[in-house]
Order: C-alpha cells, then sequence, then structure tokens
C-alpha cells in the first residue's frame, strides 16, 4: 500500500527456507512490531513454532501470559498485571525442525495507530 491511515490493519509474511542438506533444528526468526503500529492479538502463526514476544525492544522473550508489570495500589500492595498486545515490541518464532530443503511461513498483523 502506498498509502496507510489509523485503523488500517497490515499484514507481515515472512518466508523462509531451509537450503542445507540436513534438518534445521530450533531455527529462530525475530522480527520488530513496526513503530506506528500496534500487533493485533493473537493474529501471530507459524506451523510447528514456538510463537514468544517482547517488550524490551527484542532483549527478551516470553509467552503472553509471563509478560507482566508491577503497579503500586493505592494500600501500598504491589500488584502484578499482564501486560496488553498493544505494548509488544518484539516477535519471535522458535521452529523446531526444519527439513532439509524444507520451507515454511510465519507472519502476524498490526494495526495502524
Amino acid at each position: 500500500a502506498d498509502t496507510v491511515n489509523p485503523g488500517d490493519v497490515i499484514f507481515y509474511t515472512l518466508n523462509y527456507v531451509n537450503t542445507g542438506d540436513d534438518p534445521a533444528t530450533n531455527a529462530v526468526m525475530n522480527d520488530a512490531i513496526p513503530k506506528g503500529t500496534a500487533y493485533v492479538d493473537g493474529s501471530a502463526f507459524g506451523n510447528g513454532a514456538a510463537i514468544t514476544f517482547s517488550i524490551d525492544g527484542g532483549k527478551t522473550f516470553k509467552e503472553p501470559s509471563l509478560l507482566t508489570y508491577e503497579v503500586k495500589l493505592p494500600d501500598g500492595k504491589i500488584e502484578k498485571r499482564v501486560v496488553s498486545p498493544e505494548k509488544y515490541t518484539h516477535i519471535r518464532w522458535t521452529v523446531g525442525v526444519i527439513p532439509a530443503h524444507g520451507s515454511g511461513q510465519a507472519g502476524f498483523q498490526t494495526r495502524v495507530k
């Protein structure tokens, strides 16, 4: 697209190929959520891939339920809350096995802010 507007959804697809003669194991692909967009919850896909997310610019990756932050409540207690998908900065796919000369796809969607 030449132009996008707030609220538009953008689809990203990553194609990967193992050009080697042996299976590739635990292959890792990282991709940033582009600035000015927010990850669309539940949109990441990748056959056979473990999908994790980062909220710190790609330094660490965790499953969504483990991405938390702490809030101090008025009574002084500390409460952990799960980060909303709009705060994700990166996505990581870890593919267990890519057969020799095998290929696949992974991807996700974002919404323009």
